[in-house]
């Protein structure tokens, strides 16, 4: 079945607050609060924004039509976290559950 996976980079530095990094707990809790889904999957990483390296979660979703929802929570995480960017990719992808 065809369907689309949406990766959110989620950034953890807080450019408004040097010596605070969005912590598990507090991603924890926005996970619960503003994913409205069953099913999502979340990888740790090393990222970089503005010649800054930082902790970073991609939040990897697969579903059909869940394009405004993922925008949506995008949106949340940036407005919550006072990021400047969260960066989404959609890729289209074709499998199963076995």
């Amino acid at each position: 079945m065809k369907q689309k996976q949406y990766d959110l980079y989620l950034g953890h530095n807080v450019p408004e607050a040097n010596d605070w990094p969005v912590t598990d707990d507090e991603l924890d809790e926005f996970l619960l609060c503003e994913v409205p889904l069953e099913g999502y999957t979340l990888i740790k990483a090393q990222g970089s924004w503005n010649g800054e390296r930082e902790e970073t979660t991609i939040l990897r979703i697969i579903g059909a039509d869940l394009g405004n929802t993922v925008r949506g929570i995008g949106r949340a995480y940036k407005a919550r976290f006072g990021q400047e960017a969260v960066y989404l990719t959609v890729t289209d992808v074709e499998g199963e559950l076995l």
